[in-house]
């Protein structure tokens, strides 16, 4: 932009652009201050996911002074596409309502992406165990942080979770940072840690009573657990006799 004369300290040159770069058009002032005749070189950078190719985009330069009319002049540039893609970024809960569920973070960046780092935050109470990708644990912040990666390598990044905890629900959600500014969060997704004690029935007898020679089966109906006996009289423990086929 060539300033054919000097500029009063009250003008101001304003520049803008028309397309379908920015809805509404963008309009920018330039510092009000004074200038000499010379050439004024505008910066700026145009930020949106739709372009694609080569766009032609107008723009207006106009210089305003107070008490005179405002010239203006047009130009067109050509914009090139540096769009390649969507980041990828989901977060998955697994092993829900248990004492041990475990969370699975997984990151497919775009590509030509220079670097991005992840963050996931846990609610109080929770801690992490087994973290994947050399990601660190920072009680301070109740959050997971991974990276910087300086690539865009997609990744899988997990952790289990332990802790002294209720059965009720708690959040945890997830968010990565992409080149250092642009930020994608997962939503929070509710999870139970429930680490209380299962309640085992009574185990059955079968046949209750007989006369010898006798074959008792016993069995239980909480499915999963190890039977013990005692043939003395004495309460069983796991030191008994280990329940494995009819008596």
């Amino acid at each position: 932009l060539k300033a054919d004369n000097a500029i009063d300290t009250d003008s101001v040159i304003k520049f803008g652009w028309m397309g379908n770069i920015l809805k509404p058009p963008y309009i920018a002032d330039w510092p009000n201050q004074a200038l000499p005749a010379h050439l004024v070189t505008l910066k700026f950078i145009i930020k949106n996911m739709a372009i694609t190719g080569i766009t032609p985009v107008n723009i207006t330069f106009s210089s305003l002074s107070t008490g005179y009319e405002g010239q203006s002049t047009n130009a067109q540039i050509n914009i090139t596409s540096v769009y390649h893609g969507q980041h990828a970024f989901t977060q998955t809960i697994k092993n829900n309502q248990s004492c041990s569920p475990s969370v699975l973070i997984e990151i497919t960046p775009k590509t030509q992406t220079q670097s991005y780092a992840v963050e996931s935050y846990l609610p109080i109470g929770m801690i992490p165990v087994q973290i994947t990708d050399n990601g660190i644990w920072f009680e301070s912040k109740q959050a997971v942080m991974w990276g910087t990666f300086q690539d865009d390598n997609v990744r899988a990044l997990s952790y289990a979770i332990t802790g002294t905890t209720n059965d009720a629900f708690k959040t945890i959600h997830s968010v990565a940072s992409f080149d250092g500014y642009s930020q994608l969060s997962v939503d929070s997704q509710e999870i139970i840690h429930d680490c209380s004690l299962q309640q085992v029935q009574p185990s059955v007898f079968s046949p209750v009573e007989g006369s010898i020679p006798l074959t008792i089966t016993i069995s239980c109906p909480t499915e999963g657990v190890s039977i013990y006996y005692s043939n003395d009289g004495s309460i069983p423990d796991i030191n008994a006799y280990l329940y494995e086929a009819p008596l």
